[in-house]
Parts: C-alpha cells; sequence; structure tokens
C-alpha cells in the first residue's frame, strides 16, 4: 500500500521532517516579540509612574489649590450673574404682568362704572316718563272732572 502525499511532496509529517533554520529563526524572532513587549511594558510602567509623580507634585502644590480656587471662584461668580440676570427677568415679568393685570383690572371697573352710570342715567328718564305720563293721566283726569262736575252744574 502505498503511503499519502503531503503537501509539501514528502511522505513524512512535519513533525517528522528534521528541524530547520527557518523554525530557530521563528523562536528567536518570536523571542524578541516577547522581550519587545516586556521592555514596552516597563517602559509604559515607568511612563505611569512618572506621570502619576508630576500629578501628584502640582495637584498638591499651593499654585495648583490657587489656580482652582480662582476657577471655582470664577464658575460661582458666573453661575451667581447668570441666576441674579434670571431673577432680574423674572421680576421684570412679574411686574409687568402685575401691570397689566392692574390695568385690565383698572379698564374693567371704568366699563363697569360707566355700564351702572349708563343704566342710573336709563332709569331716571324712564322714571321722568312715567312721572310725565301720570302727570299727564293726572291732568286728563283732573280735566275729566272738571267737564263732568261742569256738566252737573249745567244741569
Amino acid at each position: 500500500m502505498a503511503q499519502p502525499r503531503f503537501s509539501n511532496g514528502s511522505q513524512r509529517h512535519r513533525s517528522q521532517l528534521p528541524r530547520s533554520r527557518s523554525r530557530s529563526r521563528w523562536r528567536e524572532m518570536r523571542d524578541e516579540l516577547a522581550r519587545e513587549k516586556r521592555e514596552e511594558a516597563e517602559i509604559d510602567a515607568q511612563v505611569e509612574a512618572e506621570v502619576q509623580n508630576r500629578v501628584q507634585e502640582r495637584t498638591t502644590g499651593a499654585e495648583f489649590e490657587t489656580a482652582l480656587q480662582e476657577k471655582l471662584d470664577e464658575y460661582v461668580n458666573r453661575h451667581f450673574s447668570l441666576i441674579a440676570v434670571e431673577l432680574e427677568m423674572k421680576k421684570r415679568r412679574l411686574i409687568e404682568d402685575f401691570k397689566h393685570q392692574r390695568e385690565t383690572e383698572e379698564r374693567s371697573r371704568h366699563e363697569l362704572e360707566e355700564i351702572i352710570r349708563v343704566n342710573q342715567l336709563r332709569t331716571q328718564e324712564q322714571q321722568q316718563r312715567a312721572a310725565q305720563q301720570l302727570a299727564l293721566q293726572a291732568q286728563a283726569l283732573s280735566h275729566e272732572r272738571n267737564l263732568l262736575q261742569k256738566q252737573r252744574d249745567q244741569r
């Protein structure tokens, strides 16, 4: 029975082939890469430690505290100013609303007073007409009585 042939053309598997220089070169490259990664990790750790030290130095100094307090004061002042402006605007709007409400109430009061005055005039005119009507009726009645009296007297 014939042995199967592998892709490299041999009848033996790779593990059965003798070790070549390319394999040792590959291991050297792998080891070199691992060493470089370790060196990078060490450099990264050193840089991180240096950054942490510098940050610690800068944040614990009096200058940093002063600068931070100034920025905080600016921030607080800016927001107080904004709040003050907003309150002033709200106050003005409330004053305008109050004035508008008072003007509306004043107009309504004047309109109501005008309606009452007109109604009183109409009532007085109607009462005068009724009084005149009664006076005319009384006068006519009196005149008729006088006529009846004269007719009785003449009889």
